[in-house]
Parts: C-alpha cells; sequence; structure tokens
C-alpha cells in the first residue's frame, strides 16, 4: 500500500498538470487567487521576506550595490527597449511590410497588447497609483515612517508610484509574452530565460526595499493572467491563416504614408 501512495500522488499531480495545460485560463486565476489569499492571510511572510534584505544597521544596504543598481538601469531598459521595437515593428508593417518578415502581424498585436494592458495600464496607471501601499524601505518596521500594508488592502500613505504592485516586476515578466512568439524550437529555453529574468529582475527590487514579496508574486500573476488572455484571443484566435488578412490591413492603412514616402509595398 504505501508503495503505491508515491505513484498514486505522482498521476494525481500528472493529471493536474494536464489540466492545467488543457485549461490556462482558470489555471493563471487560481494561481492569482491563492497567492492573493496566502498574502492576504499571512502578512508576516512579506515582512519576514523583506527582512532578509536589510542591515544590521537597518534600512536595505544592497540599494548602493554599484552591480545591483547596474542590473537594475537594464531591467528599466528593457521595457524602453521593447516599447521602441514593437513601435518599429508597426511603422515597418505600415510602410515597408514586404520588408519586416521577421515578426508576424499577429505577433505583434500580441506583444503590443499584453506589454499595454499588464505591465502598462493594470500594473503602473492603476494599481500603483490608487493602491497606495508604503513600499518595505518606507514602513516604520525597516526604519521608515508610514504603517505597514498588507496585500490587496488600498488606503496607505504613499501617494503615488507605490509598492502594490512591482512595476520592473511586471514588465520583466512580460518577457514570458516574447517567449511564447519565438520560434518553437527556441522556445522551452526562451520561456526558461524569460522567467530566469523575471526573477532576477524581482529579487533585485526586493533587495533594494523597493518591493514586498506579494508586491512581486502578485504582478507575475497579473501579468500571467494577461498573457494568457491574449494569447488566446490574438495567437489562438486569429491563427495562423489570419497573419496574411493582418498584413493586407497593414499594408492598407500605411498606404498613404508610403504614397508620401513615394515608397512602393
Amino acid at each position: 500500500m504505501t508503495g503505491s501512495r508515491p505513484a498514486t500522488e505522482a498521476g494525481r499531480l500528472s493529471r493536474l498538470s494536464a489540466r492545467a495545460l488543457e485549461r490556462p485560463l482558470v489555471a493563471s486565476l487560481a494561481v492569482l487567487v491563492v497567492l492573493s489569499l496566502l498574502f492576504l492571510s499571512l502578512p508576516a511572510v512579506d515582512l519576514a521576506v523583506a527582512s532578509m534584505f536589510t542591515g544590521p544597521n537597518g534600512g536595505f544596504p544592497g540599494v548602493q550595490d554599484p552591480i545591483l543598481k547596474a542590473l537594475r538601469f537594464l531591467g528599466l531598459a528593457q521595457t524602453r527597449i521593447a516599447v521602441a521595437l514593437i513601435l518599429l515593428g508597426f511603422v515597418g508593417k505600415l510602410i515597408a511590410p514586404r520588408q519586416v518578415a521577421w515578426i508576424s502581424s499577429r505577433a505583434l498585436l500580441f506583444l503590443a497588447a499584453t506589454l499595454a494592458v499588464g505591465p502598462g495600464l493594470l500594473v503602473n496607471a492603476f494599481l500603483k497609483e490608487y493602491w497606495g501601499r508604503p513600499r518595505p524601505i518606507e514602513i516604520e518596521v525597516f526604519g521608515g515612517t508610514d504603517a505597514f500594508m498588507r496585500a490587496w488592502v488600498p488606503g496607505g500613505s504613499c501617494v503615488s508610484n507605490c509598492s502594490f504592485v512591482s512595476g520592473e516586476a511586471s514588465s520583466s515578466f512580460w518577457m514570458l509574452a516574447v517567449a511564447l512568439v519565438v520560434p518553437r524550437i527556441w522556445r522551452l529555453e526562451a520561456i526558461a530565460a524569460a522567467l530566469m529574468w523575471a526573477l532576477i529582475i524581482s529579487v533585485n527590487r526586493m533587495i533594494f526595499g523597493g518591493h514586498f514579496l506579494s508586491d512581486v508574486m502578485l504582478a507575475w500573476s497579473l501579468d500571467l493572467v494577461v498573457i494568457v488572455v491574449f494569447h488566446r484571443l490574438i495567437i489562438v484566435g486569429i491563427g495562423r491563416e489570419g497573419d496574411p488578412r493582418l498584413d493586407t490591413l497593414f499594408a492598407a492603412w500605411g498606404r498613404p504614408i508610403r504614397r508620401l514616402l513615394r515608397q512602393p509595398a
């Protein structure tokens, strides 16, 4: 009996994994709900993890580390580069559609939608601006002046660009969307690299005292829901057969611009 129990548990996990792959939206929402309940019911987890990055005299000494500063610069640069490349892709589809073959119109729409809705609107424009959660470095426990607020509880003393949720964790996790549109032969490696990048950038923000663990993990979870939704709507919903129609649409929209530039399609 005891020998069959591990096999039974392994089979159960295998079935759960298969269901998650079959119903990614349900799975991603479940992850978001479970993590939200965890951090709401156990706020001490946030404080315990944040305390791991404090110095003997209080504060967060990692803020002064030049290597960690450079790493944060790279994380911020990633978003700017992504926005620039997406805009260049759209411009290319409009003015030189035949020359922009390095990315499909469907993938371009998917990347633009996920970046705009996830890290852009949901995280930076809404939650970070209106939830009011002070950052670890700002709360009394770690030498600041503000009271600690648990995840998902609005009304803290922070006025703007607050801790909940992490914008940089969200932006770095968005690289998963990029990984999902690379050629299939490299996709698993791309997904692994994207997740490792998100982990490095996100932990770096925690070392700085800029975010709690819940800010990071809930940013990832929200991004995951957004990515799953738009993957279903755009990548799967439009399908490969829709790419020529999108290319034709972009070419039609860009015709006046090409005439102005005297550049044939």
